[in-house]
């Protein structure tokens, strides 16, 4: 009914136009930047149980941490609001030139 193919190894992200481009490009920076602030948050905090680090240095840590996080998180946002404004605006000029075909009532045959 979805015209898969079964036996199909080949990743989703890896599929020829079922995901733009700048889909995968966002979906990779997006785990990217998780994986880098999770890296960076895990070594801190070991850093700072093996050694003595003062109050005023953890605070400014996360200072930056927090500001990066809904810098990058904003970005991220407009990118993905951006593209789906213009996915919408595309859907409604296709469906305003569909043909309609009064025969289909939604089953699958």
């Amino acid at each position: 009914m979805l015209n898969r193919k079964k036996n199909s190894k080949r990743r989703w992200w890896l599929r020829g136009r079922e995901i733009p481009r700048g889909d995968r490009l966002l979906i990779a920076a997006i785990y990217g930047a998780i994986g880098v602030f999770l890296t960076v948050y895990i070594g801190v905090c070991v850093y700072n149980l093996t050694h003595d680090v003062p109050t005023t240095s953890w605070m400014n840590f996360w200072h930056i941490y927090i500001y990066l996080m809904f810098a990058l998180g904003s970005v991220f946002l407009i990118w993905i609001s951006i593209g789906g404004a213009r996915d919408l605006v595309r859907l409604f000029r296709r469906l305003e030139t569909e043909a309609v075909d009064d025969r289909d009532d939604g089953r699958v045959a």
